[in-house]
């Protein structure tokens, strides 16, 4: 193999590397606390390794409530986390 091949072989190599790392802490930042626009929750965040979401209330209380990946992945994509709340978790 010529220097050149090496050289493209390597760098083909790291690129694999950064993109599957660069997923994870995609995956991990998309379960970050975030501020939501509800009336009831001003933020809330999700850990996955414990099954639990984390949430900030406009009125400044915090809760913790168990909950499983899938339900989490309804959270984010549901239009009022406030009414998502009380139908799922309250």
């Amino acid at each position: 193999m010529s220097e050149e091949e090496d050289q493209a072989k390597i760098e083909e190599e790291v690129t694999e590397e950064t993109n599957g790392e660069e997923g994870s802490e995609e995956e991990e930042h998309d379960d970050a606390e975030r501020e939501v626009a509800s009336s009831m929750v001003s933020s809330w965040g999700y850990d996955r390794e414990g099954e639990t979401l984390s949430v900030q209330f406009v009125n400044g209380h915090q809760q913790s409530y168990q909950c499983s990946p899938a339900l989490w992945e309804e959270a984010k994509e549901a239009p009022s986390p406030g009414h998502f709340m009380h139908e799922n978790l309250l």
